[in-house]
């Protein structure tokens, strides 16, 4: 006998009691989506968080590892955001909201982008890169985020440190500490600018 010929058997009481089990069990399938995507998504820019970058970082070494190939790592770090936070925090988050926008149509739809552990910085994963294409293409979303916020009334630009696998680190860690550091020495140089890691 067919399962629906055997519900169909079922008093009237049994029936209700599945349907509210099946009920209860839609909404906890739908609040556990909801937890999931707020444990890994960033609620201000709408892109990954930090949670969900580290989880593609350590998947991208793996696969690039297995395949062969590079693929470059970019830290990137808003400048002058702060100044929009202290005119308060909606105006700082209506800035995060639109530099994260801009960092996303500035570089390619197979690349990765997510916001990171503070407000003003982003991570950025473009697979297949070797050093020299992801230097150009970090220079180029450097000038579009400069061009996007070109007239605004304090100009926002982004400084950029890039790392590559395998020629800066095998590792997660080694790659982000080597972009992190690459970040704050194009931030020592004068911001608005783009540094590679070992150059």
């Amino acid at each position: 006998m067919k399962v629906l010929e055997r519900l169909e058997l079922l008093p009237d009481w049994a029936k209700v009691r599945i349907q509210a089990l099946e009920e209860a069990n839609r909404r906890l399938s739908e609040r556990l989506a909801l937890a999931e995507r707020l444990a890994r998504h960033d609620d201000i820019s709408g892109l990954p968080n930090h949670r969900a970058a580290r989880s593609m970082l350590e998947r991208s070494v793996r696969r690039h590892a297995r395949a062969g190939k590079p693929f470059a790592l970019f830290f990137i770090d808003g400048d002058n955001l702060k100044r929009y936070n202290d005119e308060g925090y909606e105006v700082g988050n209506r800035m995060i909201t639109r530099l994260a926008r801009a960092i996303v149509d500035g570089l390619r739809p197979t690349d990765y982008v997510a916001r990171w552990l503070s407000g003003d910085e982003f991570v950025a994963l473009l697979p297949e890169a070797d050093v020299t294409s992801a230097s150009v293409v970090a220079e180029r979303l450097r000038l579009a985020v400069e061009d996007e916020f070109k007239g605004a009334r304090i100009p926002v630009t982004i400084s950029i440190g890039v790392a590559v696998y395998p020629q800066d680190g095998t590792t997660p860690g080694t790659l982000l500490d080597r972009a992190v550091v690459s970040n704050a020495a194009a931030k020592k140089a004068g911001k608005n600018r783009v540094a590679i890691a070992g150059a």
